[in-house]
């Protein structure tokens, strides 16, 4: 979909009765050589703010339904061919309405915005899919409570919607801004069509292929920063699971995970013919050979009918280990003849796939995550334009200006009739004119003091500063934009370490890990006896007694109990886990802790049918399998209990089926 802000009049006067009579008209069947005026179009092109852009978004067509209220205080209208959506009293008023707000305030230039969604031809959205766009879109501008009219147009090969929106607040008369609304639109084009499954189409954002929402790098703005991606970051797409070049390269930054890659560099340091090229990766479980195209060599690893490879020149060194450099040093490639040994030297192998995130849900994820922040955005810049502005009393100072002047002249009138040396008189005329000028200075320093106070009274918060307020109130989605911020944060080990001294513990030997799980709202809870506290980077640490107990990262939940395993903060863990709707969990830790959280899910799934707990799924395989047996034991002894209920009431004549 692509969106377009239509530009106003140039002299800052945009109607609205024009734009809204023409967006809900009623396309004409019969066409003329000759366009004939009607009262209707009279009545457009007469001067007022918003009364012309109603006309040319209503066309003032009679309704040809009644009006439907779809949401509080916003109605749908059939017009003809086109459907409305507004949330004005009425669509006939809408202009009058507009005009009204906007008039309060005399600053706004131009208070009246239009702007255009369009969808390709192949696409055909229904009314409620539209119109939820409509409401998207404004919600990302900051203007989701302002006066607006949308339409439909379906006369025309590519499905449109207008929307006039009155930039004027109802309710505050403050004008929102309008800077940066054609990126923030085309933003919210891209969310929109992963949310609904829509095509995407190229704008000033695409969605890369990790679907995420990205500047277009072949824009015109952004082409001079253009930067080739990383051969690298193509293959780790960040779904859960283990890569082939990871495998072999492993993790600079994690001690004793680049022996593979070492095993292979001495390998073929020391090679003498291609047998010994092929035992040095056959020993990892691996293949060395030649790529379909005989350009170079690739690495392989074959599960099953599953086969993995990743280009030689990725994990080695390009000037020692080329095509050219290798076959000239031990001759012309001879495959190997040996199978790949089952297990490596170091008792690891390769397992593709072991454990993969759910990449369709890891999607919707992501796209619910944009879409949520981007209303933050424009929250954030309502509460902007919302702040009380410093009005300076342009009366009281056009008085203190007379004043003074009229001081001025009493003086100098005494002056002339006093002094009569002209030299000496024009010395005091220029002493005068001095405490003139040094009274008008004086006042605008106490002027400008009074708007220095206000401005420190009223100071507006940083979107960061916000944020974190908006989280302290339990927004989820402020959470989770806290924890976005500190994502995108260098993880240094100064930060490790303040990080570590500001949740009180360390991760120790506990903690459970749930990729997919929701963010939970910031609140004390009475039952765990714990009272959270919110850190910069969205960790909300759990306090019980004054002590740090247990910190919720988001996709990890740790717990304080490297001396043991405490009851009231593993309960504490899986209630989080519980309340965030985890589907996929891993516990982590000392095998009384796996234990005892695993049974307390079973618990609540067999014991309290809770829906979540029913449905989460164990990671590791041996969690997974105690998760089994631990719920049929419980099932066993519910059904042998009430086995033991029905013959103890049978015994005792008191037993009666249900």
């Amino acid at each position: 979909m692509i969106p377009k802000i239509i530009e106003g009049r140039r002299d800052k006067e945009s109607s609205f009765k024009q734009l809204i009579s023409y967006m809900t008209d009623k396309p004409s069947d019969s066409l003329t050589d000759t366009v004939q005026p009607t009262n209707e179009t009279v009545s457009a092109a007469a001067p007022g703010t918003f009364d012309g852009l109603n006309n040319y978004l209503t066309r003032r067509e009679t309704a040809t339904s009644e009006p439907v209220e779809v949401a509080p205080g916003v109605n749908r209208v059939k017009v003809g061919d086109v459907t409305c959506q507004y949330n004005t009293f009425s669509l006939e008023g809408a202009a009058a309405e507009m005009n009204a707000v906007s008039l309060q305030n005399h600053r706004a230039k131009d208070p009246v915005m239009h702007y255009v969604l369009s969808w390709p031809e192949h696409e055909k959205p229904d009314d409620n899919a539209v119109f939820d766009s409509v409401k998207f879109t404004l919600g990302s501008m900051g203007m989701q409570d302002n006066q607006y009219v949308s339409a439909i147009h379906r006369d025309t090969d590519n499905l449109h919607v207008h929307v006039a929106v009155n930039r004027v607040h109802p309710e505050t008369y403050k004008a929102a801004s309008s800077s940066f609304t054609k990126d923030t639109l085309h933003q919210a084009c891209r969310v929109l069509e992963m949310k609904h499954g829509w095509s995407h189409t190229a704008g000033a954002y695409v969605v890369n292929d990790r679907q995420q929402i990205v500047r277009n790098p072949n824009s015109r703005k952004e082409r001079g920063n253009w930067r080739s991606k990383d051969a690298v970051h193509k293959m780790e797409n960040k779904d859960g699971t283990e890569t082939l070049y990871r495998f072999i390269v492993g993790d600079k930054d994690q001690e004793g995970s680049r022996q593979n890659l070492l095993h292979i560099s001495s390998g073929l340091r020391e090679a003498k013919s291609w047998q010994d090229v092929h035992n040095t990766f056959n020993q990892l479980g691996l293949r060395f050979q030649r790529s379909i195209e005989h350009r170079g060599f690739v690495v392989t690893h074959q599960t099953g009918l599953q086969v993995s490879a990743v280009k030689a020149s990725l994990v080695l060194n390009k000037a020692q280990y080329t095509l050219k450099d290798i076959e000239e040093r031990l001759g012309k490639y001879v495959p190997s003849a040996l199978a790949p040994a089952p297990v490596a030297l170091n008792g690891t192998t390769y397992q593709p796939g072991g454990y993969r995130r759910d990449a369709v849900k890891r999607a919707q994820r992501r796209a619910e995550r944009a879409e949520q922040r981007l209303l933050l955005k424009g929250r954030y810049k309502a509460y902007r334009s919302n702040l009380p502005r410093y009005q300076v009393d342009r009366e009281f100072m056009a008085e203190q200006f007379r004043m003074i002047n009229a001081h001025t002249r009493l003086v100098k009138s005494n002056i002339r009739q006093s002094i009569a040396d002209p030299h000496m008189r024009r010395l005091a005329y220029n002493l005068a004119e001095f405490k003139k000028q040094q009274a008008i200075a004086a006042m605008r320093l106490e002027n400008r003091d009074k708007r220095d106070g206000f401005k420190a009274a009223h100071r507006a918060l940083t979107y960061r500063e916000w944020v974190e307020q908006e989280a302290l109130k339990g927004d989820k989605a402020a959470l989770s934009q806290m924890r976005g911020f500190a994502y995108s944060a260098r993880r240094k080990e100064s930060y490790k370490s303040k990080l570590v001294a500001d949740i009180g513990f360390n991760r120790m030997y506990n903690g459970v890990t749930s990729h997919d799980r929701d963010d939970v709202p910031v609140m004390a809870s009475e039952k765990h006896n714990v009272k959270p506290r919110l850190l910069k980077d969205g960790t909300v640490v759990f306090h019980r007694d004054g002590l740090p107990v247990v910190a919720d990262r988001g996709h990890i939940i740790l717990t304080e109990s490297a001396a043991g395993c405490d009851s009231r903060d593993t309960d504490l863990a899986v209630a989080l886990s519980l309340a965030g709707k985890a589907h996929q969990i891993r516990f982590d830790g000392s095998g009384e802790f796996k234990e005892a959280g695993i049974k307390r899910i079973a618990d609540a799934a067999v014991n309290h049918q809770h829906p979540v707990a029913s449905g989460i799924m164990f990671t590791q395989a041996a969690q997974a399998e105690y998760a089994r047996a631990e719920q049929e034991r419980l099932r066993r002894e519910r059904n042998d209990s009430k086995n033991e209920m029905e013959m103890k009431n049978r015994t005792n004549g008191q037993f009666k089926p249900r």
